[in-house]
């Protein structure tokens, strides 16, 4: 018998994807990627970006209890601003400016595949019940804080980039998702046994959605490129051996 907190059930699962082990996000924090690479995942992520708000919003329609809808709604909030806090897709786009990507660009990008199977994914598991909602939520926000802080330092360390317009985005989400995530975390450790298959079926597949995403950006990497070249030069004697 599992003795283990459904919470950390998933987060095992989790960790075996963990977004931080992923090449693009290691070359990130080496600064081996170029501003154009940079700039392609700031694009490319947008549609996921975009629709976070609504993917709060419709685990937030499925909530039981009053207390779940009730930090439901606060983070929704949070992702859709006020008069005083601009939206989080509103600060990814600031990231992005800071990159020298131009604000409509988003408008005129041909997504790629990677891209809208994320989404994809995301929407299907928010629409399906609370449970698998959860599961992607905690999927993405338990992994967030970590990556933030990590790009940070890379942008400023690497690539120059210290405004606080341009890392703001990161800033907000490396405190915010800490609440969050903790709180997901307490309704996930209240479901059903039913609702527990769900949640971590909805996790791993929300996590390798966005190792799959990741995936994509990094191949067209000068670094992806360059890892490639090594393996194969590294493969090479042991192949003239076996000819």
């Amino acid at each position: 018998m599992n003795t283990q907190k459904l919470s950390q059930q998933l987060a095992q699962i989790i960790e075996q994807h963990h977004l931080l082990k992923h090449p693009f996000y290691q070359a990130w924090m080496r600064g081996d990627l170029t501003v154009g690479d940079l700039q392609d995942y700031a694009l490319q992520y947008w549609p996921h970006v975009a629709a976070f708000p609504q993917f709060v919003a419709l685990i937030y329609g499925q909530a039981p209890s009053e207390a779940a809808a009730s930090g439901l709604l606060r983070n929704l909030q949070e992702e859709v601003g006020s008069a005083t806090q601009s939206s989080h897709p509103e600060l990814w786009k600031d990231f992005a400016e800071g990159l020298g990507v131009a604000r409509d660009e988003f408008d005129r990008t041909e997504f790629r595949t990677a891209s809208k199977d994320l989404k994809s994914q995301f929407t299907k598991s928010c629409l399906a019940s609370f449970a698998k909602g959860l599961g992607t939520l905690y999927a993405y926000e338990s992994q967030v804080p970590a990556i933030a802080d990590q790009k940070v330092a890379g942008l400023e360390k690497f690539y120059d980039l210290k405004d606080e317009k341009t890392l703001s985005f990161f800033k907000v989400h490396s405190t915010a998702d800490q609440f969050h995530s903790a709180e997901v975390a307490g309704w996930i450790d209240q479901l059903s046994d039913g609702e527990a298959a769900e949640a971590k079926a909805a996790c791993e597949d929300s996590a390798k959605a966005l190792w799959k995403f990741l995936d994509d950006v990094y191949a067209g990497t000068a670094a992806s490129k360059m890892n490639s070249g090594m393996n194969s030069t590294c493969a090479a004697p042991a192949e003239m051996i076996l000819n």
